[in-house]
């Protein structure tokens, strides 16, 4: 399921054909995404389109609701964080740094960062998610993946992130890596049946290559970005 907002929790609000640019039709339009994490780091970039009056970007329990005409808040008190960006002009970019680990959400405006919106968030916050509530007139993008307009910081993954799995080649045939057996798929009819070869036997955990079984020790080299996943060759020296 692509990550975009979620079109029932929207309050005086629309969205684009993609679902990812909210304009507010009153004060304020509210919405927030349709996928929420209970752990890890994350970065996603608000972008303004137009000069805004008034408006809050943040997060919200996800399990709450919206009051109508209220702004970004929820039915019960405590259950939201946001960063007034009233002021704000067209093209300016909000980056949340949301760390949900240690309750911690970073705003910065344009990459810098805005200090009175630093630190942790209310315990009351089990499941956070991104929502915004913006000014009558105004629309905002949200990007969720790359490319960014600024780099991601380290340790964090984009909001929208997908799984790069693995899996192995030795010669012209492909093995599966959800086993230290490494079963052997075969040649693959072509690019569609790889993919779905990545997707059924591949994974993101290298840490199998590494192992010695019995006497023989594997040796990994990277060929390089394919498709889903990425492809290696995988020699066994005795």
């Amino acid at each position: 399921m692509s990550i975009t907002y979620d079109g029932s929790s929207l309050v005086q609000s629309t969205l684009s054909s993609d679902k990812l640019t909210l304009t507010a039709t009153a004060s304020y339009g509210c919405g927030k995404l349709n996928k929420s994490y209970l752990t890890g780091k994350y970065y996603l970039e608000f972008k303004i389109l137009q000069n805004i009056q008034n408006g809050n970007i943040g997060i919200i329990e996800n399990t709450k609701t919206y009051t109508s005409g209220g702004g970004l808040q929820s039915s019960g008190d405590g259950y939201y964080c946001v960063a007034d960006i009233g002021g704000w002009i067209a093209n300016d970019i909000c980056s949340m740094w949301l760390d949900i680990d240690k309750k911690e959400m970073k705003i910065y405006k344009n990459n810098v960062l805005i200090t009175s919106y630093y630190g942790t968030y209310a315990k009351s916050i089990i499941n956070p998610i991104p929502s915004i509530s913006i000014w009558g007139g105004v629309s905002c993008q949200t990007i969720l993946k790359p490319p960014f307009k600024y780099t991601i910081p380290v340790g964090y993954k984009p909001y929208d992130y997908e799984i790069i799995k693995y899996l192995v080649q030795q010669n012209n045939d492909i093995y599966a890596m959800k086993s230290e057996f490494h079963v052997n798929l075969g040649q693959p009819t072509n690019d569609t049946q790889l993919q779905e070869w990545f997707k059924m036997y591949g994974s993101d955990d290298l840490s199998c290559l590494m192992t010695e079984y019995d006497k023989n020790t594997a040796i990994v080299k990277d060929m390089g970005v394919l498709g889903s996943g990425k492809l290696f060759s995988y020699d066994i020296k005795i």
